[in-house]
């Protein structure tokens, strides 16, 4: 993990850990893994339901 390197005091509410698809699903339900970041006023809903995004598991807008 990179982000927050800069801030010293920074603390997550628990520490990073490595997943991979046969971890127990209590810890699965929060990684979010290779996420797809865009911005709320890109218009993506064709794209999405044409199924363009091929590996697309999460998505945040």
């Amino acid at each position: 993990m990179q982000h927050n390197k800069h801030n010293e005091f920074f603390l997550f509410e628990r520490e990073p850990a490595s997943f991979n698809k046969l971890s127990d699903k209590s810890l699965l339900q929060y990684c979010l893994g290779g996420t797809l970041y865009m911005p709320a006023t890109r218009s993506v809903v064709d794209k999405i339901l044409e199924r363009t995004f091929l590996h697309l598991k999460s998505m945040v807008m």
